[in-house]
Order: C-alpha cells, then sequence, then structure tokens
C-alpha cells in the first residue's frame, strides 16, 4: 500500500508534504496546527532550560571554590556578594541571614569570673615588710677595734612588681543548639526552593512526551476515518480514491512523532541535571551546617 502511495506523489509536480497537506482533512490540520506550537512551547523551554542549567553550573563551581577559600563562614555573606542565578548561593545566603539575626554574645556568668592571665599568674608576689622607722633602732657590731656598723633590724623595702592591665575581651557570638534546627529547616525550604526554580518549564516537555504521540493518533484516525466516508459517497474503492486521504491521515502520527522524540530526550537530560543539582545542594547545605555548628554552636 505505501509503495502505490509513493507511486501517487510521484506523479505530481508539488512536493510531497505540500501534497499530503492539501489532501489532508480540516480535522488533520487541526491537529497539525496544535503539534506545531506544541513543537514551538517544547523547543523553547528545552533552550530555556539548558542555557539556565549550565550557567547555574557554572555559577556553582565558581562560588564552591570562593566557598572553599574562606576562613570563616559569614567571609562571603558579609562582603554584601550577589550573584543571581546561582542555586548552592542562595543557600548559602538564607542560611547566612539566619545566622546573622540570631548571633548573640555569651558572657562569663558572675560565679565563674574570667581568670587571670598566664603572666599575672606566673609573677612572683611581692612579700611587704614594714620599712624601718626614723626613730628605729640600730645596732652596732664591731668588728676591728675602732670600727663599726651600722645593722638595721628589720628588713629592706622590697620593691614592687608592676602588675599586668587585665583588660576586658570582647565576647565572643554564638548560636544555640535550636538555631541550628531552625537555620536546617530554613535551608531545606531553600533547597526545596531551587530545585522547584528549576524544574519550572519541565511540565511542559513531559506533556509533550506523552501527549503528542495521542494527538497525532487523533489526527491519524480521524483523517482515515474521513477518508473512508469519501469512498463511501464515490462508491469507489480503489487505490486513487482512498490513498490521498490516507496520507492525509498519516502525517498527523509524523507530526506527533516529530514533536514527542525531540521532547523525550531533552526532558530525560533536564531532569538527569536536575537531580545533580538537588543532591549538589543537599550536600552543600551538610557541610554548611557542619562549618556553622563548628564556629557558632553554643550548648546552654
Amino acid at each position: 500500500m505505501f509503495d502505490h502511495l509513493l507511486i501517487l506523489a510521484a506523479s505530481h509536480t508539488e512536493p510531497d508534504l505540500v501534497y499530503i497537506w492539501q489532501q489532508a482533512t480540516l480535522e488533520t490540520k487541526f491537529v497539525l496546527f496544535a503539534l506545531a506550537i506544541m513543537s514551538v512551547f517544547a523547543w523553547s523551554v528545552m533552550t530555556s532550560k539548558t542555557i539556565q542549567m549550565r550557567r547555574a553550573r557554572k555559577l556553582n563551581r565558581i562560588f564552591l571554590e570562593e566557598y572553599r577559600n574562606q576562613k570563616k563562614v559569614l567571609d562571603i555573606f558579609d562582603r554584601d556578594v550577589r550573584v543571581d542565578g546561582c542555586p548552592l548561593f542562595n543557600v548559602y545566603r538564607d542560611a547566612c541571614s539566619v545566622v546573622k539575626a540570631r548571633l548573640h554574645p555569651v558572657l562569663p556568668s558572675a560565679s565563674n569570673p574570667p581568670a587571670a592571665p598566664a603572666a599575672y599568674a606566673a609573677a612572683p608576689q611581692p612579700v611587704l615588710s614594714p620599712q624601718p622607722s626614723p626613730m628605729a633602732p640600730i645596732t652596732t657590731m664591731s668588728l676591728d677595734a675602732g670600727q663599726t656598723i651600722p645593722f638595721q633590724l628589720s628588713s629592706p623595702a622590697p620593691q614592687q612588681q608592676p602588675q599586668p592591665s587585665l583588660e576586658p575581651q570582647p565576647p565572643q557570638m554564638q548560636i544555640s543548639i535550636k538555631t541550628i534546627e531552625h537555620i536546617k529547616r530554613n535551608m531545606e525550604r531553600s533547597v526545596s526552593e531551587e530545585s522547584l526554580r528549576l524544574e519550572s518549564g519541565l511540565i511542559m516537555l513531559a506533556i509533550a512526551v506523552s501527549g503528542s504521540p495521542f494527538l497525532g493518533l487523533l489526527g491519524t484516525v480521524w483523517g482515515v476515518m474521513s477518508a473512508f466516508s469519501y469512498v463511501a459517497v464515490a462508491q469507489s474503492a480503489d487505490l486513487a480514491t482512498m490513498a490521498p486521504g490516507v496520507a492525509g491521515a498519516l502525517i498527523a502520527t509524523v507530526g506527533g512523532l516529530l514533536v514527542a522524540i525531540p521532547s523525550m530526550f531533552g526532558y530525560n537530560w533536564l531532569v538527569h541535571n536536575l537531580r545533580v543539582f538537588t543532591v549538589e545542594m543537599d550536600n552543600f547545605a551538610q557541610d554548611l551546617t557542619s562549618k556553622i555548628e563548628t564556629e557558632f554552636l553554643f550548648e546552654d
């Protein structure tokens, strides 16, 4: 049957697709128009999401290099850096904003005053002895005939050691274990929001993958039904009567497959990248939580 269709199409001077489009029914043309619109949306989503994910991957790599080189958790946040389109930076910024808002000074308790510095503790304590009075008795001890030296009964006044100045140390900024739990929940919310932002638009590809073949099949079945109705009206079942209508109907299936196949490959590739981004954000959130606990955690 398909050989006869090709021979019939070759007998016309118009291109095959133009001739088939002319022979298609109104319903088939409507289905093809809907498939064309769906194809435009699918390709626009695949192009935009590919650009977005490639840019996000590049920014994540640059941010991770800067994050691993910083000495403290809040170094990048204190510089007021903005990196639009970087999922890891958005998670980092949300977590640091909570840390900055919840930091509080930890002062030493009154019952446990701060210990004196080691230099002051190791310094020898002066021994105070009473100073000799001007009227203190002086005893003389004879050495030789006619030579005497004064002998003082009281000990000489010791020299005072300079005491080191005890300057108050600035209080250390810390957070409690409850704040750590709040930061974890905040980062989980940030990871979910970034995943949803990366996933937005993929529903169009899912619809194109699952819906376009059925839409094309609908156009084909409708076109074949119309072709058989033309045969019944013409009361002739020869190939010349049936072939144009069947060819016009089958083009709907071709159109559905042309929309579904690229959308399927693009959807699978984007979903894989989305899973990679989600895992990277989860791992980064855990690493950031560990660094915050090490630097700021204060247990009551």
